[in-house]
Protein backbone atom coordinates (compact mmCIF):
# COMPACT_ATOMS: atom_id res chain seq x y z
CA UNK A 1 0.00 0.00 0.00
CA UNK A 2 2.11 2.84 -1.21
CA UNK A 3 1.39 6.47 -0.69
CA UNK A 4 -0.09 7.09 -4.14
CA UNK A 5 -0.59 10.80 -3.56
CA UNK A 6 3.12 11.46 -3.00
CA UNK A 7 4.07 9.67 -6.23
CA UNK A 8 1.44 11.57 -8.22
CA UNK A 9 2.96 14.82 -6.93
CA UNK A 10 6.44 13.71 -8.01
CA UNK A 11 5.29 12.87 -11.52
CA UNK A 12 3.44 16.17 -11.82
CA UNK A 13 6.57 18.09 -10.80
CA UNK A 14 8.56 16.20 -13.44
CA UNK A 15 5.96 17.09 -16.08
CA UNK A 16 5.62 20.80 -15.28
CA UNK A 17 8.77 21.93 -17.25
CA UNK A 18 7.60 19.88 -20.25
CA UNK A 19 4.13 21.45 -20.19
CA UNK A 20 5.57 24.96 -19.84
CA UNK A 21 8.14 24.41 -22.61
CA UNK A 22 5.66 23.00 -25.12
CA UNK A 23 3.25 25.84 -24.30
CA UNK A 24 5.97 28.44 -24.81
CA UNK A 25 7.36 26.98 -28.06
CA UNK A 26 4.13 25.86 -29.68
CA UNK A 27 1.29 28.10 -28.54
CA UNK A 28 3.25 31.33 -27.91
CA UNK A 29 6.22 31.12 -30.31
CA UNK A 30 4.23 29.38 -33.04
CA UNK A 31 6.52 26.38 -33.67
CA UNK A 32 5.19 22.97 -34.78
CA UNK A 33 4.04 20.67 -31.98
CA UNK A 34 6.56 17.87 -32.55
CA UNK A 35 9.43 20.33 -32.82
CA UNK A 36 8.26 22.04 -29.63
CA UNK A 37 8.18 18.70 -27.80
CA UNK A 38 11.67 17.78 -29.07
CA UNK A 39 13.25 21.09 -28.05
CA UNK A 40 11.55 20.94 -24.65
CA UNK A 41 12.92 17.44 -24.02
CA UNK A 42 16.43 18.78 -24.71
CA UNK A 43 15.96 21.25 -21.84
CA UNK A 44 16.04 18.31 -19.40
CA UNK A 45 19.65 17.55 -20.43
CA UNK A 46 20.84 21.19 -20.44
CA UNK A 47 20.69 21.53 -24.24
CA UNK A 48 18.50 24.59 -24.40
CA UNK A 49 21.07 27.23 -25.38
CA UNK A 50 18.90 29.49 -27.51
CA UNK A 51 17.43 32.65 -26.08
CA UNK A 52 14.04 32.09 -24.51
CA UNK A 53 11.49 34.13 -26.45
CA UNK A 54 8.87 34.11 -23.65
CA UNK A 55 8.38 33.58 -19.92
CA UNK A 56 7.05 30.01 -20.32
CA UNK A 57 10.26 28.82 -21.97
CA UNK A 58 12.44 30.76 -19.51
CA UNK A 59 10.79 29.06 -16.52
CA UNK A 60 11.01 25.68 -18.25
CA UNK A 61 14.77 26.18 -18.86
CA UNK A 62 15.34 26.57 -15.11
CA UNK A 63 12.97 23.89 -13.88
CA UNK A 64 13.87 21.14 -16.37
CA UNK A 65 17.43 20.47 -15.01
CA UNK A 66 16.07 20.43 -11.47
CA UNK A 67 13.45 17.89 -12.54
CA UNK A 68 16.18 15.83 -14.21
CA UNK A 69 18.27 15.77 -11.04
CA UNK A 70 15.23 14.82 -8.99
CA UNK A 71 14.36 12.07 -11.45
CA UNK A 72 17.88 10.66 -11.28
CA UNK A 73 17.77 10.61 -7.47
CA UNK A 74 14.33 9.01 -7.61
CA UNK A 75 15.63 6.31 -9.95
CA UNK A 76 18.76 5.70 -7.85
CA UNK A 77 16.66 5.33 -4.71
CA UNK A 78 14.30 2.97 -6.49
CA UNK A 79 17.17 0.79 -7.77
CA UNK A 80 18.88 0.86 -4.39
CA UNK A 81 15.67 -0.06 -2.56
CA UNK A 82 14.89 -2.84 -5.03
CA UNK A 83 18.41 -4.26 -4.66
CA UNK A 84 18.33 -4.32 -0.86
CA UNK A 85 14.77 -5.72 -0.87
CA UNK A 86 15.91 -8.61 -3.06
CA UNK A 87 18.95 -9.22 -0.87
CA UNK A 88 16.73 -9.30 2.24
CA UNK A 89 14.35 -11.76 0.60
CA UNK A 90 17.14 -14.06 -0.64
CA UNK A 91 18.80 -13.97 2.78
CA UNK A 92 15.56 -15.18 4.42
CA UNK A 93 13.71 -13.97 7.53
CA UNK A 94 12.54 -10.90 5.60
CA UNK A 95 9.58 -8.71 6.54
CA UNK A 96 7.81 -6.46 4.03
CA UNK A 97 6.25 -3.34 5.51
CA UNK A 98 3.40 -1.40 3.92
CA UNK A 99 1.71 1.79 5.05
CA UNK A 100 2.30 5.51 5.69
CA UNK A 101 5.96 6.53 5.38
CA UNK A 102 6.36 7.83 8.95
CA UNK A 103 5.06 4.67 10.64
CA UNK A 104 6.82 2.45 8.11
CA UNK A 105 10.21 4.03 8.82
CA UNK A 106 9.84 3.25 12.55
CA UNK A 107 9.31 -0.43 11.79
CA UNK A 108 12.00 -0.67 9.09
CA UNK A 109 14.55 0.87 11.43
CA UNK A 110 13.90 -1.89 13.97
CA UNK A 111 14.02 -4.61 11.31
CA UNK A 112 17.37 -3.45 9.95
CA UNK A 113 18.62 -5.53 7.00
CA UNK A 114 15.64 -7.89 7.34
CA UNK A 115 13.17 -5.13 6.47
CA UNK A 116 11.72 -4.63 3.00
CA UNK A 117 10.07 -1.37 1.99
CA UNK A 118 6.86 -2.43 0.30
CA UNK A 119 5.86 1.04 -0.86
CA UNK A 120 6.40 0.44 -4.58
CA UNK A 121 4.52 -2.79 -5.24
CA UNK A 122 3.82 -6.24 -3.82
CA UNK A 123 7.10 -7.93 -2.92
CA UNK A 124 7.95 -11.45 -1.82
CA UNK A 125 8.87 -11.80 1.85
CA UNK A 126 8.68 -14.25 4.73
CA UNK A 127 6.13 -12.11 6.58
CA UNK A 128 4.24 -8.85 6.18
CA UNK A 129 3.34 -5.90 8.39
CA UNK A 130 0.43 -3.73 7.23
CA UNK A 131 0.21 -0.29 8.86
CA UNK A 132 -2.46 1.36 6.73
CA UNK A 133 -6.09 1.83 7.65
CA UNK A 134 -8.05 -1.25 8.67
CA UNK A 135 -9.92 -1.23 5.36
CA UNK A 136 -6.69 -0.92 3.33
CA UNK A 137 -4.99 -3.68 5.28
CA UNK A 138 -7.83 -6.17 4.88
CA UNK A 139 -8.14 -5.29 1.18
CA UNK A 140 -4.39 -5.93 0.73
CA UNK A 141 -4.69 -9.31 2.45
CA UNK A 142 -7.65 -10.31 0.29
CA UNK A 143 -6.02 -9.06 -2.93
CA UNK A 144 -2.78 -10.99 -2.36
CA UNK A 145 -4.21 -14.00 -0.56
CA UNK A 146 -2.63 -16.49 -2.98
CA UNK A 147 0.84 -14.90 -2.91
CA UNK A 148 0.97 -14.79 0.89
CA UNK A 149 -0.56 -18.19 1.56
CA UNK A 150 1.32 -19.73 4.49
CA UNK A 151 3.08 -16.44 5.35
CA UNK A 152 2.35 -14.58 8.57
CA UNK A 153 0.61 -11.25 8.03
CA UNK A 154 0.35 -8.70 10.85
CA UNK A 155 -2.31 -6.09 10.15
CA UNK A 156 -3.00 -2.99 12.21
CA UNK A 157 -6.70 -2.64 13.01
CA UNK A 158 -8.99 -0.20 14.77
CA UNK A 159 -12.29 -1.97 15.34
CA UNK A 160 -11.85 -5.72 14.85
CA UNK A 161 -10.62 -8.13 17.49
CA UNK A 162 -7.95 -10.69 16.71
CA UNK A 163 -10.39 -13.40 17.80
CA UNK A 164 -12.69 -12.79 14.80
CA UNK A 165 -10.03 -13.75 12.25
CA UNK A 166 -10.60 -17.07 10.50
CA UNK A 167 -7.23 -17.22 8.66
CA UNK A 168 -4.62 -18.75 10.93
CA UNK A 169 -1.80 -16.71 9.37
CA UNK A 170 -3.52 -13.29 9.67
CA UNK A 171 -2.78 -11.56 12.97
CA UNK A 172 -4.65 -8.36 13.80
CA UNK A 173 -3.14 -5.96 16.28
CA UNK A 174 -4.12 -2.59 17.64
CA UNK A 175 -2.36 -0.12 19.89
CA UNK A 176 -4.99 -0.36 22.61
CA UNK A 177 -4.75 -4.15 22.99
CA UNK A 178 -0.96 -4.21 22.91
CA UNK A 179 -0.70 -1.34 25.38
CA UNK A 180 -3.24 -2.86 27.78
CA UNK A 181 -1.41 -6.19 27.99
CA UNK A 182 1.94 -4.42 28.39
CA UNK A 183 0.62 -2.14 31.14
CA UNK A 184 -0.48 -4.89 33.53
CA UNK A 185 2.84 -6.71 33.10
CA UNK A 186 5.03 -3.64 33.50
CA UNK A 187 2.94 -2.46 36.45
CA UNK A 188 1.89 -5.81 37.90
CA UNK A 189 -0.16 -5.15 41.05
CA UNK A 190 0.31 -8.55 42.72
CA UNK A 191 2.42 -7.12 45.54
CA UNK A 192 -0.11 -4.34 46.17
CA UNK A 193 -2.96 -6.84 46.03
CA UNK A 194 -1.25 -9.11 48.56
CA UNK A 195 -0.60 -6.19 50.94
CA UNK A 196 -4.32 -5.36 50.81
CA UNK A 197 -5.46 -8.95 51.37
CA UNK A 198 -6.35 -9.18 47.68
CA UNK A 199 -9.11 -6.60 48.20
CA UNK A 200 -8.50 -3.64 45.89
CA UNK A 201 -10.31 -0.63 44.52
CA UNK A 202 -9.12 0.62 41.14
CA UNK A 203 -10.66 3.70 39.52
CA UNK A 204 -10.71 4.39 35.78
CA UNK A 205 -11.18 8.02 34.78
CA UNK A 206 -12.33 8.14 31.19
CA UNK A 207 -13.61 5.08 29.38
CA UNK A 208 -13.13 4.82 25.65
CA UNK A 209 -11.80 2.01 23.47
CA UNK A 210 -8.49 2.20 25.32
CA UNK A 211 -10.27 1.94 28.66
CA UNK A 212 -12.23 -1.08 27.50
CA UNK A 213 -9.05 -2.92 26.47
CA UNK A 214 -7.27 -2.03 29.71
CA UNK A 215 -10.26 -3.34 31.70
CA UNK A 216 -10.59 -6.57 29.70
CA UNK A 217 -6.86 -7.19 30.04
CA UNK A 218 -7.11 -6.56 33.79
CA UNK A 219 -9.90 -9.12 34.15
CA UNK A 220 -7.77 -11.75 32.39
CA UNK A 221 -4.39 -10.91 33.92
CA UNK A 222 -5.02 -9.64 37.45
CA UNK A 223 -5.83 -13.08 38.87
CA UNK A 224 -3.88 -13.51 42.09
CA UNK A 225 -6.02 -15.41 44.60
CA UNK A 226 -9.14 -17.60 44.32
CA UNK A 227 -10.94 -15.40 46.86
CA UNK A 228 -9.76 -12.02 45.62
CA UNK A 229 -12.08 -9.11 45.06
CA UNK A 230 -10.79 -6.34 42.85
CA UNK A 231 -13.38 -3.65 42.27
CA UNK A 232 -12.96 -1.70 39.04
CA UNK A 233 -14.81 1.62 39.31
CA UNK A 234 -15.39 3.29 35.95
CA UNK A 235 -15.91 7.05 35.69
CA UNK A 236 -16.89 7.44 32.06
CA UNK A 237 -19.30 6.44 29.34
CA UNK A 238 -20.08 2.73 29.58
CA UNK A 239 -20.87 2.60 25.84
CA UNK A 240 -22.91 -0.55 26.38
CA UNK A 241 -19.97 -2.42 27.93
CA UNK A 242 -22.14 -4.24 30.49
CA UNK A 243 -24.63 -5.29 27.83
CA UNK A 244 -21.94 -6.53 25.44
CA UNK A 245 -19.93 -8.43 28.07
CA UNK A 246 -23.00 -9.49 30.02
CA UNK A 247 -21.56 -12.73 31.40
CA UNK A 248 -18.88 -10.97 33.41
CA UNK A 249 -21.18 -9.25 35.89
CA UNK A 250 -22.48 -12.30 37.75
CA UNK A 251 -19.67 -14.80 37.19
CA UNK A 252 -16.48 -13.30 38.65
CA UNK A 253 -15.52 -12.29 42.17
CA UNK A 254 -14.17 -8.99 40.88
CA UNK A 255 -16.72 -6.24 40.34
CA UNK A 256 -17.03 -3.86 37.40
CA UNK A 257 -18.93 -0.83 38.66
CA UNK A 258 -19.88 2.10 36.44
CA UNK A 259 -20.13 5.31 38.43
CA UNK A 260 -22.77 7.62 37.08
CA UNK A 261 -21.64 10.62 39.10
CA UNK A 262 -18.68 12.65 37.86
CA UNK A 263 -15.38 11.89 39.58
CA UNK A 264 -15.18 15.35 41.18
CA UNK A 265 -18.45 14.59 42.98
CA UNK A 266 -16.79 11.61 44.69
CA UNK A 267 -13.48 13.00 45.90
CA UNK A 268 -13.65 11.15 49.24
CA UNK A 269 -14.21 7.87 47.44
CA UNK A 270 -11.30 8.46 45.05
CA UNK A 271 -9.02 9.07 48.04
CA UNK A 272 -9.76 5.51 49.22
CA UNK A 273 -8.81 3.91 45.88
CA UNK A 274 -5.61 1.90 45.75
CA UNK A 275 -4.95 2.87 42.15
CA UNK A 276 -6.27 5.51 39.77
CA UNK A 277 -5.91 5.07 36.00
CA UNK A 278 -6.40 8.12 33.80
CA UNK A 279 -7.01 7.17 30.18
CA UNK A 280 -5.92 9.26 27.19
CA UNK A 281 -8.61 11.88 26.54
CA UNK A 282 -9.09 15.49 25.39
CA UNK A 283 -7.77 18.24 27.70
CA UNK A 284 -5.86 15.63 29.67
CA UNK A 285 -3.39 18.11 31.18
CA UNK A 286 -6.21 20.15 32.66
CA UNK A 287 -7.86 16.98 33.96
CA UNK A 288 -4.63 15.85 35.67
CA UNK A 289 -4.16 19.27 37.22
CA UNK A 290 -7.67 19.10 38.68
CA UNK A 291 -7.21 15.54 39.99
CA UNK A 292 -3.93 16.45 41.68
CA UNK A 293 -5.47 19.55 43.23
CA UNK A 294 -8.70 17.91 44.40
CA UNK A 295 -7.49 14.50 45.62
CA UNK A 296 -4.82 12.90 47.75
CA UNK A 297 -4.43 9.92 45.41
CA UNK A 298 -0.84 8.66 45.25
CA UNK A 299 -0.82 5.95 42.59
CA UNK A 300 -2.09 7.77 39.50
CA UNK A 301 -1.20 6.02 36.25
CA UNK A 302 -1.60 8.15 33.16
CA UNK A 303 -2.04 6.73 29.66
CA UNK A 304 -0.68 9.44 27.39
CA UNK A 305 0.90 9.66 23.97
CA UNK A 306 4.08 11.21 25.39
CA UNK A 307 5.47 12.45 28.69
CA UNK A 308 5.72 16.07 27.56
CA UNK A 309 4.38 18.39 30.20
CA UNK A 310 4.22 15.76 32.95
CA UNK A 311 7.05 17.38 34.91
CA UNK A 312 5.29 20.74 34.68
CA UNK A 313 2.00 19.34 35.99
CA UNK A 314 3.39 17.40 38.93
CA UNK A 315 6.30 18.08 41.25
CA UNK A 316 5.84 15.30 43.82
CA UNK A 317 6.01 12.23 41.58
CA UNK A 318 2.37 11.26 42.13
CA UNK A 319 1.93 10.57 38.43
CA UNK A 320 3.29 7.56 36.55
CA UNK A 321 3.37 8.14 32.82
CA UNK A 322 2.61 5.24 30.48
CA UNK A 323 3.31 6.17 26.86
CA UNK A 324 0.92 3.65 25.41
CA UNK A 325 1.05 4.52 21.70
CA UNK A 326 4.64 3.36 21.32
CA UNK A 327 3.53 -0.26 21.59
CA UNK A 328 1.81 -0.32 18.21
CA UNK A 329 5.19 0.16 16.52
CA UNK A 330 7.21 -2.21 18.70
CA UNK A 331 7.95 -5.23 16.49
CA UNK A 332 8.71 -7.46 19.49
CA UNK A 333 5.14 -6.95 20.69
CA UNK A 334 3.64 -7.12 17.20
CA UNK A 335 5.33 -10.44 16.43
CA UNK A 336 5.47 -11.72 20.02
CA UNK A 337 7.14 -14.90 18.74
CA UNK A 338 7.64 -16.36 22.19
CA UNK A 339 3.96 -15.95 23.05
CA UNK A 340 2.71 -17.62 19.87
CA UNK A 341 5.28 -20.42 20.01
CA UNK A 342 4.41 -21.06 23.65
CA UNK A 343 0.69 -21.18 22.78
CA UNK A 344 1.30 -23.54 19.85
CA UNK A 345 3.43 -25.85 21.98
CA UNK A 346 0.82 -25.84 24.76
CA UNK A 347 -1.79 -26.96 22.24
CA UNK A 348 0.53 -29.65 20.82
CA UNK A 349 1.28 -31.07 24.25
CA UNK A 350 -2.44 -31.43 24.92
CA UNK A 351 -2.82 -33.12 21.53
CA UNK A 352 0.02 -35.44 22.48
CA UNK A 353 -1.50 -36.27 25.87
CA UNK A 354 -5.08 -36.83 24.75
CA UNK A 355 -4.74 -37.86 21.09
CA UNK A 356 -1.26 -39.35 20.91
CA UNK A 357 0.02 -36.75 18.40
CA UNK A 358 3.81 -36.85 18.18
CA UNK A 359 5.64 -33.72 19.33
CA UNK A 360 7.48 -32.20 16.36
CA UNK A 361 7.52 -28.95 14.42
CA UNK A 362 5.26 -30.17 11.62
CA UNK A 363 2.56 -31.39 14.02
CA UNK A 364 2.83 -28.19 16.04
CA UNK A 365 1.77 -26.18 12.99
CA UNK A 366 -0.80 -28.72 11.77
CA UNK A 367 -2.53 -28.96 15.14
CA UNK A 368 -2.61 -25.17 15.38
CA UNK A 369 -4.29 -24.89 11.98
CA UNK A 370 -7.02 -27.29 13.13
CA UNK A 371 -8.11 -24.97 15.93
CA UNK A 372 -10.87 -22.42 15.62
CA UNK A 373 -9.76 -18.82 16.12
CA UNK A 374 -11.53 -18.84 19.48
CA UNK A 375 -9.49 -21.82 20.71
CA UNK A 376 -6.25 -20.42 19.33
CA UNK A 377 -6.70 -17.31 21.42
CA UNK A 378 -7.68 -19.37 24.43
CA UNK A 379 -4.21 -20.93 24.22
CA UNK A 380 -2.65 -17.51 23.62
CA UNK A 381 -4.48 -16.15 26.68
CA UNK A 382 -3.07 -18.99 28.78
CA UNK A 383 0.46 -18.38 27.50
CA UNK A 384 0.08 -14.64 28.06
CA UNK A 385 -1.01 -15.08 31.68
CA UNK A 386 2.07 -17.20 32.28
CA UNK A 387 4.11 -13.97 32.56
CA UNK A 388 1.92 -12.87 35.48
CA UNK A 389 2.23 -16.32 37.07
CA UNK A 390 6.00 -16.01 36.95
CA UNK A 391 5.86 -12.62 38.64
CA UNK A 392 3.71 -14.12 41.40
CA UNK A 393 6.12 -17.02 41.96
CA UNK A 394 9.07 -14.64 42.04
CA UNK A 395 7.36 -12.50 44.70
CA UNK A 396 6.65 -15.65 46.71
CA UNK A 397 10.23 -16.96 46.33
CA UNK A 398 8.96 -20.08 44.63
CA UNK A 399 10.80 -22.05 41.99
CA UNK A 400 9.86 -21.62 38.36
CA UNK A 401 9.40 -25.29 37.51
CA UNK A 402 6.77 -27.78 38.75
CA UNK A 403 9.56 -29.68 40.51
CA UNK A 404 10.84 -26.68 42.47
CA UNK A 405 7.63 -24.88 43.41
CA UNK A 406 5.78 -26.15 46.44
CA UNK A 407 2.83 -28.52 46.02
CA UNK A 408 0.60 -25.87 47.58
CA UNK A 409 1.58 -23.26 45.03
CA UNK A 410 1.36 -25.72 42.15
CA UNK A 411 -2.26 -26.45 43.07
CA UNK A 412 -3.01 -22.77 43.63
CA UNK A 413 -1.66 -21.85 40.19
CA UNK A 414 -3.80 -24.63 38.70
CA UNK A 415 -6.87 -23.09 40.32
CA UNK A 416 -5.92 -19.61 39.12
CA UNK A 417 -5.49 -21.03 35.62
CA UNK A 418 -9.02 -22.44 35.77
CA UNK A 419 -10.30 -19.02 36.84
CA UNK A 420 -8.50 -17.43 33.90
CA UNK A 421 -9.91 -20.03 31.53
CA UNK A 422 -13.44 -19.37 32.79
CA UNK A 423 -12.98 -15.61 32.43
CA UNK A 424 -11.83 -15.99 28.85
CA UNK A 425 -15.03 -17.90 28.06
CA UNK A 426 -17.23 -15.45 29.97
CA UNK A 427 -15.70 -12.48 28.16
CA UNK A 428 -16.80 -14.21 24.98
CA UNK A 429 -20.27 -14.75 26.53
CA UNK A 430 -20.19 -18.50 26.95
CA UNK A 431 -22.51 -19.90 29.62
CA UNK A 432 -22.72 -22.94 31.85
CA UNK A 433 -24.50 -25.83 30.18
CA UNK A 434 -24.32 -29.52 29.40
CA UNK A 435 -24.06 -29.96 25.63
CA UNK A 436 -24.74 -33.33 24.07
CA UNK A 437 -21.62 -33.14 21.93
CA UNK A 438 -18.83 -30.85 20.75
CA UNK A 439 -20.90 -29.44 17.89
CA UNK A 440 -23.71 -28.34 20.21
CA UNK A 441 -21.15 -26.94 22.65
CA UNK A 442 -19.53 -24.76 20.00
CA UNK A 443 -22.78 -23.69 18.35
CA UNK A 444 -24.56 -22.72 21.56
CA UNK A 445 -21.45 -21.47 23.40
CA UNK A 446 -22.14 -23.58 26.47
CA UNK A 447 -19.64 -25.53 28.56
CA UNK A 448 -20.08 -27.79 31.56
CA UNK A 449 -16.74 -26.80 33.17
CA UNK A 450 -17.64 -23.15 33.79
CA UNK A 451 -17.86 -23.88 37.51
CA UNK A 452 -15.57 -23.27 40.51
CA UNK A 453 -12.36 -25.29 40.57
CA UNK A 454 -13.43 -27.12 43.74
CA UNK A 455 -16.47 -28.56 41.95
CA UNK A 456 -14.46 -30.02 39.06
CA UNK A 457 -13.76 -33.73 39.06
CA UNK A 458 -10.11 -34.69 39.33
CA UNK A 459 -9.80 -35.45 35.61
CA UNK A 460 -10.80 -31.87 34.76
CA UNK A 461 -8.55 -30.42 37.46
CA UNK A 462 -5.70 -32.40 35.92
CA UNK A 463 -6.11 -30.42 32.68
CA UNK A 464 -5.37 -27.22 34.59
CA UNK A 465 -2.43 -28.90 36.32
CA UNK A 466 -1.14 -30.04 32.95
CA UNK A 467 -1.39 -26.48 31.72
CA UNK A 468 0.88 -25.30 34.56
CA UNK A 469 3.28 -28.18 33.97
CA UNK A 470 3.56 -27.46 30.24
CA UNK A 471 3.91 -23.69 30.57
CA UNK A 472 6.65 -23.96 33.17
CA UNK A 473 8.54 -26.86 31.63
Amino acid sequence: MKNKFSYVIKYILLAIPFILGVTGFCLVDGRPLLQSMYITCKLYILSGDEVAPNIFIEIARWLAPVATASGIMFAINYIRRTFFNNVAHIKGNSTAVYGPDAEKEIILKQLGTDGIDGSEKFVQAERYILLGSEEENLAFFDRHRNEIDGKDVYAKCDSLSAKVVADYNLHLFCAEELAAAAFWKEHCIYKLSKEKGHKLKIAFIGFNKLGREVLLSAVQNNIFDPNQQIDYHIFGNAMGFCNIYHQLKNNINDNIIFQYKHWHEQIDFLNTCDMVIVLQQPKQSQLLRDILLATKCKNIYVFNASSYGMDIIDNDNRLVSFKWKKYVYDIDRIFDKNLFEKAKMLNLKYANLYNGIAINTENRENEWKKLSTFLRYSNISAADHNDIQRIILSEENQGLTPDTMSAEWFEKLSELEHIRWCRYYWINNWTLGHPADKKERDNKHIHNDLIPYAKLDDAEKQKDRDNITYLFS
